[in-house]
């Protein structure tokens, strides 16, 4: 009786696969003997491999050991060959130094996360949670080594202060209320004294009584922590200085202001107003290069025609 040339070969394979050392490489063998008998390739699917993650977390240290940032998620899935990491339900934190706390956090549906450059980039819906102001938008990418995170399509962000008081008189300031700025797109940049804030392209500003609009906003916040005066405890201002560049327009207290640029300090309730400055409301129109309004007064430092005035005070009901 004719013997199977290949019976040899059958003899050595299942000894293969009895002997105890080789017990767990012998599954591997027979997953890869399936692939190669049904023709599949096995250089192609071990390129596609991924690995599953549950409960996905990586912090992040500068050079003295300090946590600077973390990531985390419900779970993660590892593409071997891009490494490139799919994070669903994803969830950054931005520490601050002094404090030891998180002042910024962000969380998104899913996300892709890439180590070796320190990026996620994210196409769904995001919600980012800083020092008083909430800011949401379409998509998104965060860069750890710089501290930011930069928003896109339908931005929307509402700070717990309402900047309309700021140019009011001491005794129609108030509390309460919100700001409303929407923009095309935002960057924010984390620090240890607060945050940056970037706004460009179709940037409208909405507050009560308030409604400014300009192509480029940049809002300085400061963190809010006491800050100790004569014996006495004071709370930090929350929004330090606001830059408006470019088609600047401003509608507040019944009057406009238009400007190719704008300076306004909330805490000094100052407004600096430069470049082709137009000021109207009933009472008439002032024109001047650079207007400093003060609360409800007006102050024109140099006028369109280079000359300068002085201790001109109008008042602007």
């Amino acid at each position: 009786m004719a013997k199977f040339r290949g019976q040899p070969f059958l003899l050595a394979w299942r000894g293969f696969f009895r002997h105890p050392l080789r017990r767990s490489g012998a599954i591997i063998c027979r997953w890869m003997l399936a692939m190669v008998l049904s023709g599949w390739s096995i250089v192609p699917a071990l390129g596609r491999a991924t690995v599953p993650v549950d409960d996905f977390f990586v912090p992040f240290f500068d050079a003295t050991g300090r946590r600077t940032w973390d990531v985390g998620g419900g779970d993660a899935t590892v593409d071997r060959e891009s490494g490139c990491i799919s994070i669903r339900d994803i969830r950054v934190r931005l520490f601050d130094f002094l404090e030891n706390s998180a002042f910024l956090t962000l969380s998104s549906p899913q996300a892709e996360f890439s180590r070796d450059k320190n990026c996620i980039v994210g196409e769904n819906f995001i919600h980012v949670v800083g020092h008083l102001f909430t800011a949401v938008g379409g998509s998104w990418m965060f860069f750890g080594a710089d501290r930011s995170v930069v928003l896109e399509n339908n931005v929307q962000v509402f700070f717990e202060t309402n900047l309309a008081k700021s140019l009011a008189p001491d005794g129609e300031r108030g509390d309460g209320g919100f700001t409303a700025i929407t923009a095309e797109s935002l960057q924010i940049t984390g620090s240890d004294d607060g945050f940056v804030l970037e706004f460009s392209q179709n940037v409208v500003v909405q507050a009560s009584d308030l409604l400014l609009s300009c192509d480029r906003l940049v809002v300085e916040t400061a963190f809010e922590r006491p800050v100790a005066m004569l014996d006495k405890t004071a709370m930090d201002e929350a929004i330090r200085r606001i830059i408006g560049d470019g088609h600047v327009r401003c509608e507040e207290s019944g009057r406009c202001m238009e400007a190719e640029w704008m300076e306004l300090f909330p805490r000094e309730g100052l407004m600096v107003l430069s470049g082709k400055v137009s000021i109207a409301d009933e009472n008439g129109v002032v024109l001047g290069q650079r207007i400093v309004v003060r609360k409800k007064e007006l102050h024109v430092l140099t006028a369109s025609d280079g000359t300068v005035h002085r201790d001109i005070c109008l008042e602007m009901e």
